[in-house]
């Protein structure tokens, strides 16, 4: 019995003179033993930690300036703030400014007169202020709502007889048909807005390129005829233009924008 439990301590001596070796180099060395299923563990932990820190890029506001091209603006400037990681400020500017000359094609199209010639002018600048909501974590869709005030809005046509003409073998001069102008506004300077984008009012890079559509509500449409000579008549047409036209309230925007951040 003796001579057995002898021999199982002698085999198993080694081990225990290994282990306690190791035990030793480890307490000098000052690094714990860790097992590899703590170390995954850490890891782990370590790794999720590190997905749930927010971006740097939203840890301040940050300025841009943007320029943008579209339906309602030849040239539009603004200015964009972003107050938290999800919400933004914009106040802008637009100009619009265009002169058709030469609407030879579209009164030849509607099988008008070849000496009646007309030319239309588009008149329109506004202020705009929106708050911008992006509520995906990508940041890149985006709400915009505001408000528009306008200080011009206006479209205005004018068609008048270039020369003279014969008609059923009778003579016209152009001074003797007149002119006929219609003008096209809305009944408020100040509209709501609303629209949705694809891409950063404020870039996360030092340059971001945006597209935006949206809406604008004018209100009813306020569209007056004036007329000379012969063409006097068409006033009359002023009502029933101005009742064709009112459902069309909402007025379709969309624009190209370029926004360099300043910080």
């Amino acid at each position: 019995m003796y001579r057995e439990t002898a021999t199982i301590l002698q085999r198993c001596l080694p081990f225990y003179f290994a282990a306690a070796v190791y035990t030793s180099a480890q307490a000098q060395s000052g690094t714990p033993a860790v097992d590899n299923a703590a170390k995954t563990t850490d890891a782990i932990t370590v790794d999720t930690a590190m997905k749930k820190m927010p971006d740097p890029y939203f840890q301040k506001p940050h300025l841009a300036v943007g320029f943008s091209v579209g339906s309602n603006a030849l040239l539009g400037v603004d200015v964009a703030y972003s107050i938290t990681p999800k919400w933004g400020i914009k106040l802008g500017y637009n100009y619009l400014d265009l002169t058709y000359a030469d609407l030879t094609p579209i009164l030849k199209a509607a099988n008008l007169p070849p000496e009646l010639k007309g030319e239309v002018i588009i008149s329109q600048s506004h202020l705009a202020l929106t708050a911008e909501f992006t509520p995906t974590a990508s940041k890149l869709f985006r709400v915009a709502v505001g408000g528009v005030y306008f200080m011009k809005n206006q479209l205005e046509g004018t068609i008048k007889y270039a020369s003279g003409f014969q008609l059923n073998q009778m003579n016209f001069d152009a001074s003797e048909m007149g002119y006929m102008k219609g003008t096209y506004t809305t009944s408020s300077s100040i509209a709501p807005y609303i629209g949705l984008g694809l891409g950063r009012t404020v870039p996360k890079k030092r340059i971001g390129l945006s597209v935006e559509v949206g809406g604008i509500y004018k209100g009813e449409p306020q569209i007056k005829i004036e007329a000379t000579g012969l063409l006097k008549g068409n006033v009359e047409n002023e009502a029933i233009l101005n009742r064709n036209f009112k459902p069309l309230q909402w007025h379709p925007v969309a624009n190209v924008r370029l926004a360099i951040k300043l910080n």
